[in-house]
């Protein structure tokens, strides 16, 4: 269980040397039986009372347990089911591209399960019967995901031997130069830093949500396997923007690449009834990002051709059409071609988005605008046909 609890990923884990990938079997295991026991209300009778009911989320005594008393053992354990789906890179995937049959050469089929069972286990603790409400502080996993920083003190302060031996070294220098540094000094320290939690947990969402469109346009046949667990990772990471400010700011700076992988669920989801939880989580995604300026700001960039590609429906073009344009099109998409309860049910908050990021657009492409155009005036028509005695 040393592994299970002490994986390499996020900064302030200390992982366990020489773990053998057997040990992932042994690890998903124990997983297995930890996730049986939060699902306990799957298995109650249904004509049982109203306190061991399915219905009441309260009823199981797992869950109250390890989200208000598992003490010490909360922050290894975020860290660790963290960096189990998130925190380690696949070694099929590389300068975001994946590797052909790459499955093939590496025991991967047992690695996906590890880590959709670690989701599971992730979601459930994060979770909470009132929206916003009491139980969420007194989670403490919900806790942790609040207090987790790109850098935490603890990487940031020198090891208290290297501190003691060099101590009087840094105060000599201390008082020979008490100037400030300067902004290239700044930015030489800032390139020479190691990638933080904020850019490891953005990169596995990069490509772990890239990978269904990656399988599905492969020319080579099942060169690419697709994940089983989309939906876990978008609800996941609606709940790490929900919960941690600075990582919503960190994904809106460099959230193309998040964009365009959530518009393609959009896309490829929008006529399916069964999937009208996933187009919700993708728009509360984007509802979210494009609250801050940042965002708004950097959808006038053209679409980075190296990264994931636009939904070939849309007829963008990579390099010139810009994210503003990508999101537009995809909201008008959802809202005028998609499933009836798709288009009754997220109208308001595709329009809230595209109110959002209209002040900081700077121009739109000739697709984007008529696209628009259509759109205002479907709406205004529907509007005043509802009114009885105006004119169309």
């Amino acid at each position: 269980m040393g592994a299970l609890i002490h994986p390499s990923g996020l900064l302030g884990v200390s992982p366990v040397p020489n773990v053998s990938d057997a040990n992932d079997a042994n690890c998903c295991a124990a997983l297995r039986v930890i996730l049986a026991c939060f699902c306990e209300t799957l298995y109650f009778d249904s004509n049982s009372s109203t306190e061991q009911g399915r219905h009441v989320p309260e009823a199981n005594q797992w869950l109250r347990w390890a989200r208000t008393s598992i003490g010490p053992l909360a922050r290894p354990l975020f860290a660790a089911l963290v960096n189990v789906a998130l925190g380690e890179q696949s070694a099929t995937y590389s300068a975001g591209s994946w590797l052909p049959y790459g499955h093939l050469m590496t025991a991967s089929a047992g690695r996906d399960m590890y880590v959709a069972i670690s989701l599971h286990v992730l979601l459930l603790l994060l979770d909470s019967s009132e929206q916003g409400g009491s139980d969420r502080k007194d989670n403490v996993f919900w806790l942790e995901l609040e207090a987790l920083e790109d850098y935490p003190a603890a990487e940031s302060r020198a090891p208290p031997a290297a501190a003691a031996a060099g101590g009087e070294q840094a105060a000599a220098a201390a008082a020979e130069e008490e100037e400030e540094p300067d902004e290239e000094d700044i930015a030489a320290a800032a390139a020479l830093r190691p990638p933080g939690n904020f850019a490891k947990i953005l990169s596995g969402f990069e490509a772990l949500l890239g990978q269904p469109a990656v399988a599905s346009k492969s020319v080579l046949p099942a060169s690419v396997l697709p994940i089983r667990c989309t939906d876990e990772l978008l609800v996941l990471l609606w709940h790490m923007m929900c919960a941690n400010q600075g990582f919503r700011q960190y994904v809106s700076a460099r959230s193309q690449r998040v964009i365009v992988t959530v518009c393609q669920h959009i896309m490829s989801a929008r006529h399916d009834a069964s999937r009208l939880g996933l187009l919700h989580v993708c728009v509360f995604i984007l509802l979210h990002l494009s609250g801050e300026r940042i965002l708004g700001v950097g959808m006038n960039r053209p679409i980075d051709p190296a990264g994931p590609v636009p939904p070939p429906e849309l007829g963008l073009i990579a390099g010139v059409s810009t994210g503003a344009d990508l999101l537009v099109c995809t909201l008008y998409k959802l809202l005028s071609d998609s499933d009836p309860q798709a288009q009754h049910a997220l109208s308001d908050m595709g329009l809230t988005i595209i109110c959002n990021l209209s002040p900081y657009t700077k121009a739109f492409g000739t697709r984007t605008h008529l696209r628009s155009a259509l759109d205002v005036h479907a709406r205004l028509k529907r509007h005043l046909s509802s009114h009885k005695g105006l004119p169309l």
